[in-house]
């Protein structure tokens, strides 16, 4: 579909570092379907690649508002916490992500990240057990 298409071109532009390039398409695909959640993740990483953080975390808690199950949305989100220093604020999008679905390995190193910081070393550990399984 046209939207498809748009979303597909966004994500290569975004890939390319072409973040203003990707803009004006995932612009267009909200004006068509201004309910999709994956528009909406689009808009948050052209937002953050951009470097407007509070525009990407608007975009990014929208997709996971229309998709509750969105765990790349929550991943991004608490990218862009843990970018402000923001520790605390990015641990419960990162555990959710873990929930919906714990192989991917960019959530385990992301809550590291952001468990490192926050000084609860005993779930340092317990995140960096549950990575270690996502190697096998």
């Amino acid at each position: 579909t046209h939207v498809k298409s748009r979303l597909n071109l966004s994500r290569v532009l975004i890939e390319q570092g072409k973040a203003q390039e990707a803009l004006p398409h995932v612009e267009a695909t909200l004006k068509i379907d201004s309910a999709s959640s994956e528009s909406y993740r689009l808009l948050g990483r052209v937002k953050t690649e951009l470097g407007d953080s509070s525009a990407a975390i608007e975009a990014f808690k929208r997709a996971i508002v229309l998709d509750e199950r969105d765990a790349w949305s929550m991943n991004n989100l608490a990218k862009v916490y843990i970018g402000q220093g923001r520790f605390e604020e990015a641990l419960g999008p990162l555990a959710r992500a873990i929930e919906i679905d714990s192989t991917v390995a960019a959530f385990h190193t992301n809550l590291g990240r952001a468990l490192e910081r926050t000084a609860d070393r005993s779930r340092l550990a317990e995140a960096f057990v549950e990575q270690v399984k996502t190697w096998r």
